[in-house]
Formats: structure tokens, sequence, C-alpha cells
């Protein structure tokens, strides 16, 4: 009885200490919301209301104007841009905005391919490297036999859907 005593005792020691633990993150990560959203307030009573420009961010504006992207994907990337500058480096959301602009500087957006449409090398392939998939690879054909007859489908995509380890990536 005295163990059985002892280790409720241990188990509910464990869980306020959690509990605890738990509490004073909240805590902090509240008192620097609020910190944050009172800076943000006072600035722009202060009108400094203006981006911060750091070195970075004129790197990446010239990253971003070297990219040679379309003016919609521009506009997108100004505008997130422009968040990024006024979000303080700490902050989870910049670390968030800037891996998106990054991925985007990335993008060949002027690399354009020519679509190879041969249904009969296409189905060699997919015969000689998959063995099984049988709907998969119809479809695929299906896709390629409809590019081949219509060239200009608008958003010509195709999406493999299903869990891990069936195949998707090879295809």
């Amino acid at each position: 009885m005295d163990s059985l005593l002892r280790q409720i005792i241990g188990q509910h020691r464990v869980k306020q200490d959690i509990d605890q633990r738990v509490q004073e993150n909240l805590l902090r990560n509240q008192r620097n919301y609020y910190l944050q959203e009172k800076l943000k307030v006072i600035n722009r009573e202060l009108g400094e209301d203006e981006e911060v420009a750091s070195p970075e961010s004129f790197k990446l504006e010239e990253e971003i104007l070297a990219a040679n992207m379309p003016d919609h994907a521009l506009d997108v990337a100004t505008e997130e841009l422009s968040k990024l500058k006024k979000i303080p480096p700490f902050s989870p959301e910049y670390t968030v905005i800037r891996n998106y602009l990054d991925w985007m500087v990335q993008l060949p957006w002027q690399q354009k391919t020519n679509d190879r449409l041969d249904i009969n090398a296409a189905q060699k392939i997919l015969d000689e490297d998959h063995f099984g998939l049988e709907k998969p690879k119809d479809r695929i054909i299906e896709h390629l036999a409809v590019l081949k007859r219509i060239r200009k489908i608008k958003g010509p995509i195709l999406c493999l859907v299903g869990p891990p380890g069936v195949g998707k990536t090879s295809l």
C-alpha cells in the first residue's frame, strides 16, 4: 500500500511539474505577444510604422527582381517582402515568410521545356520501370494522349494521391 501511495504521489508531482512548465511557457509567449503588439501601436502613433530595411532585405529584394518572375508572382513576392521588413527577425512568422520568398526566388520562372508526348515510349518506360500499378500507368498514358491531341490544355497537371510507399514518386 505504501509503495502504491508513493507511486501515485510521484506521478502527481510529475504532472504538476509539467503543468507548471506549460503555464510558464504560455505566460512568456503571451507576454511577448502583448509587448510586440504594444510596440506596433506605439510605432504607429509615432508615425514610425515604416518598413525597417536591413542589408538582408536589400539582398532579398535584388534576388526577387533578378528572378524574372511574372507580374502576379512579383506582386506577391513584393507584398511578402514588405511584411518581412515589418516583422522582427526572431518571430516565427519571419522564418515562414523568409523561406517562402527564398522558394519563390529559386523557382525557374522563365525556363520552359518541350513536352515529350511519345505514348509508345512512355508505355515502354512505365512497363519496364514499374511492375503492376496498371491503373496509374493507364491514367498517365490517357493524360499524355489528351495532351498530344489537344495541345492547349489550360493547367495540364496530373496529381498522384495515395499512402506512403505505393510508388507515387517513382512514377
